[in-house]
């Protein structure tokens, strides 16, 4: 399966930089099915990831406070398609 190259997907990331325990992640329209949102450390470990089927949806993922300070990046991929957002979390 090779990804294409859309226009972002992951339209709106924030707040950016996280100085709450909430980070809000609005993904616009895509095909149905299965969407995977997963949180990366810089050192490349997975810190959070969340599964759900539908098009599309404004999440609000609560796991910024076990989370320590620093830059990571939120991935979010379908079997079609892939978009990366970075952000910053300051404690």
């Amino acid at each position: 399966n090779k990804l294409l190259n859309l226009p972002a997907w992951l339209q709106n990331v924030h707040p950016n930089p996280v100085q709450s325990t909430d980070l809000r992640i609005e993904v616009s329209p895509v095909e149905a099915g299965a969407t995977t949102l997963e949180l990366y450390s810089e050192s490349g470990e997975r810190v959070f990831v969340e599964r759900w089927l539908g098009k599309s949806e404004v999440r609000t993922i609560g796991i910024t406070e076990s989370l320590s300070s620093g830059t990571y990046l939120v991935v979010l991929r379908s079997s079609t398609r892939q978009d990366v957002q970075q952000v910053v979390i300051i404690r």
